[in-house]
């Protein structure tokens, strides 16, 4: 259940967004995410990206520590200079990614890198 019900709405009570392939294609959409938020840091995180539609916080965790925040929207996962890298692996390996403030996966300090 999101904390501000005004601005988010539940559409599942468990997993993470697929595009129409659903999880049988693991067709992720453009997410990035980060474990150790609470779920109201996940949706602070998610009102302070403009490009923003949503998130998807992990409740069964063990701990806060271990939770996952997934923040979906356009472009959150940044983008890759060279377009042939059409893969958070293939930009990885060639170490070029728009943002530079990030790692070569186009993640911030503290996100998971799996997280396509």
């Amino acid at each position: 259940t999101p904390i501000n019900t005004d601005k988010y709405t539940a559409i599942a009570e468990v997993g993470a967004c697929r595009g129409n392939g659903g999880a049988e294609l693991n067709d992720k959409i453009n997410n990035k995410q980060k474990t150790g938020l609470t779920q109201a840091e996940c949706e602070t995180e998610c009102d302070n990206i403009a490009t923003c539609l949503g998130y998807a916080y992990q409740h069964s965790a063990a701990s806060t520590a271990a939770a996952y925040c997934i923040i979906y929207g356009p472009e959150v996962a940044g983008t890759c200079s060279n377009t042939f890298q059409d893969t958070i692996e293939k930009c990885a390996a060639v170490g070029q990614c728009s943002d530079t403030s990030v790692d070569a996966c186009g993640l911030a300090e503290g996100d998971d890198c799996l997280a396509e």
